[in-house]
């Protein structure tokens, strides 16, 4: 094993850089979220936005008014009792879309008390042409039954 080898897997076996590489690649959308609501960091955004730019703002300035409420209950329900809680939303999505999410909540905790809360949002919306398709296969394989 040469050196470039032996730094590769020394770096691979360290915990942090596999988790910060997990984070940065996944499809999700994944932030950290203060008591306020204010995102403390996010690995990705919607086209339109920039990761700097989204720091420092709220996760409500990207949830509709109507889901404000239920949006903060979740986040101060994981603050009080260190439980997960999850809750589904629309909002602005790829091209300016209407988009559905499902996003889960999680605790970050220092020692044993939670300081932050970790949003895991991933967008379920079925892209478009999708249910149109679907009707196509459904109703050419029932053709053949009577």
């Amino acid at each position: 094993m040469n050196d470039k080898q032996k730094i590769a897997e020394k770096d691979w076996c360290e915990p942090e850089w596999q988790w910060r590489s997990a984070i940065e690649n996944a499809s999700d959308i994944i932030m950290i979220v203060d008591f306020d609501g204010i995102i403390q960091s996010i690995n990705r955004t919607i086209p339109g936005f920039t990761i700097d730019a989204v720091i420092g703002t709220t996760v409500y300035d990207y949830t509709p008014r109507e889901f404000h409420d239920s949006l903060r209950q979740s986040i101060e329900q994981v603050f009080k009792t260190g439980k997960a809680s999850s809750y589904e939303t629309v909002g602005r999505g790829p091209n300016n879309a209407v988009s559905f999410y499902s996003t889960h909540i999680s605790p970050v905790l220092r020692g044993g008390q939670v300081v932050a809360t970790m949003h895991i949002c991933r967008n379920f919306t079925e892209p478009k042409g999708t249910e149109q398709k679907y009707s196509l296969i459904m109703n050419s394989a029932f053709d053949g039954f009577h």
